[in-house]
């Protein structure tokens, strides 16, 4: 009989792009939620306006 040999690379790098992109997008996502409840949050900076940020 032969033995199972299971190759989850593949599995494991999806799980770490999986959580690159929940770090990085949660805070943007944050960042434009609080901009819509306090619209000074961007802080004059042109590239963080809630139109150059939204999805």
């Amino acid at each position: 009989m032969r033995e199972l040999v299971y190759h989850d690379k593949v599995v494991r790098q999806f799980s770490l792009a999986t959580i690159l992109w929940g770090v990085v997008g949660m805070p943007v996502g944050v960042l434009l939620a609080a901009q819509l409840a306090w619209p000074a949050l961007n802080f004059d900076i042109p590239w963080l306006t809630f139109s150059r940020l939204r999805p």
